[in-house]
């Protein structure tokens, strides 16, 4: 297991061989459709369209960094709402690195009577489902990762949510030679109960009767006001920022052509240019030639692409069109780095432990006494823009040579650029017609979703979606007689 830490069907031939129960037989056991049925004579929330019976998660993590895991729940649907958000569902994993196995899915009639749900790869169907009905599903994730940080583990776990949850349990069993660091958000209280099964730590939470997290305007994102068990084996976050670097430097290689690509970005060298201007001249490079792409079989989740292949494919993700900025940046004498980001809609307490449970990657750039901030995935995004998703999201500095005391931060918004619309009407009334004169102008996001919607299409199609999009606020039939557009790329 040393040399294969995935081997989970090896470790259940050898424990068979040494007469050893089944590791998941030391969690816990329940009757699921006791509970179920136990559940179903008592009265309960019926203001919400479904609500959890059962929540549970069992976790085994070994000493060769590999873990396995059995998620089981019950969920009891009241209405027609309910029937829609569940009659199909597909199961969240990670296909890079998990296998996922469906154990069970069925839908349980209030009369007790079974219909197994349709169920192909992670997906599942409920067939026959109506209101009063209870689905029930349970799942096995393998999680078999390498590489530096294959040894590691992370997770998290809601106790409570949008929805009443009547119980929430977290089990986890951890070999003893891994450390276990956790942290439950919202709840300091809430302890584990802990024990000892052969080689292993077990921890145990438990949460009954959790009440719904009332949706209000503007509120926070979920993730950061639900009871969260968050757990992590990372010592540290400059764990993760020494490894992405690490990783990241190498990518970010010249070869051939990039160097050629660098002579057209700067056909005079920069001698005479800011920092602020050479950073704009590559940006304005990748975006006019670099389309975003993310496929799961040409890039990777962390590992960026070779900058030169960016370039020579004109196709990349986030992390890919970021390396490629770095490596022109760092030619150009720029003092540059990658930072990994959750963005701002995963709330600003998504990652209360190290993991790498990030979605999305930038630059970082000095100019002058200041850092900056780019956003390259995005080709109608005006250079400098913060967007709204990345104001205060949580992010992870990755220095390009590696440097001790990096952490979670919230991305700063000093000398961020205000986002600003502003619009002048003209109003004139000629017989029996109003004539409307508009003068709009926009930065930053504001100006993306413009040119998004109008930069790159013909004079006809322009016309007929300016049309369609004013009549939309009259009642009466409108024309378009004239327009014009006036584009910055600052």
């Amino acid at each position: 297991m040393n040399y294969y830490s995935g081997g989970f069907e090896y470790r259940r031939r050898i424990r068979e061989l040494e007469q050893k129960p089944d590791m998941f037989k030391y969690f816990p056991e329940t009757d699921y459709y006791a509970m179920i049925k136990e559940a179903l004579k008592k009265p309960y929330d019926t203001a919400h369209s479904f609500y959890y019976i059962l929540n549970e998660r069992n976790v085994i993590v070994y000493a060769e960094g590999a873990s396995e895991q059995i998620r089981s729940t019950a969920v009891k649907i009241n209405n027609k709402n309910g029937i829609d958000a569940w009659k199909e569902m597909s199961i969240p994993y990670n296909s890079y690195y998990q296998h996922v196995k469906i154990l069970k899915a069925e839908v349980i009639k209030p009369n007790g009577s079974r219909v197994p749900a349709d169920t192909e790869g992670s997906e599942i169907v409920y067939t026959k489902l109506e209101a009063g009905d209870v689905l029930y599903y349970s799942y096995k994730i393998d999680n078999y990762s390498t590489g530096r940080l294959g040894q590691e583990y992370w997770d998290k776990f809601y106790f409570n949510s949008s929805v009443p949850t009547q119980e929430s349990r977290f089990n986890i069993m951890i070999a003893d030679k891994l450390p276990l660091y956790y942290e439950v958000l919202n709840d300091q209280s809430f302890k584990p109960a802990t024990g000892k099964k052969e080689d292993f730590r077990t921890y145990s939470w438990v949460a009954k009767n959790q009440p719904a997290i009332r949706d209000e305007p503007y509120m926070p994102a979920i993730q950061d006001v639900s009871k969260v068990l968050h757990l992590s084996t990372v010592k540290s976050w400059d764990v993760i920022a020494e490894w992405y670097s690490d990783l990241t430097r190498v990518q970010s290689r010249e070869d051939f052509e990039l160097n050629e690509a660098y002579k057209e970005i700067f056909p005079d060298g920069v001698q005479g240019l800011s920092d602020m201007q050479k950073a704009e001249k590559i940006y304005a490079f990748i975006e006019a030639n670099i389309e975003y792409s993310s496929v799961s079989f040409r890039q990777s989740e962390y590992v960026p692409q070779r900058a030169g292949k960016t370039l020579q494919t004109r196709l990349g993700d986030c992390k890919d069109v970021s390396t490629l900025f770095l490596t022109f940046a760092r030619k150009a004498g720029l003092d540059a780095n990658l930072m990994l980001v959750s963005t701002r809609d995963n709330g600003i307490y998504s990652m209360m432990l190290p993991s790498i449970d990030f979605n999305h990657c930038i630059v970082r750039f000095k100019a002058g006494n200041d850092y900056h901030f780019l956003e390259l995935t995005d080709n109608t995004l005006p250079f400098n823009t913060q967007t709204r998703s990345l104001s205060n999201a949580q992010v992870l500095n990755i220095p390009y040579v590696y440097k001790e005391g990096e952490k979670v931060t919230l991305l700063p918004t000093t000398g961020r650029r205000m986002i600003v619309q502003n619009r002048v009407i003209k109003v004139a009334l000629n017989n029996n017609d109003l004539q409307v004169s508009t003068t709009l102008k926009c930065n930053g996001d504001l100006a993306a979703d413009l040119r998004y919607s109008y930069l790159n299409k013909t004079k006809e199609e322009t016309k007929d979606n300016l049309q369609q999009t004013l009549a939309s606020y009259f009642k009466n039939q409108i024309v378009v007689n004239n327009y014009g557009f006036k584009y910055r790329k600052t």
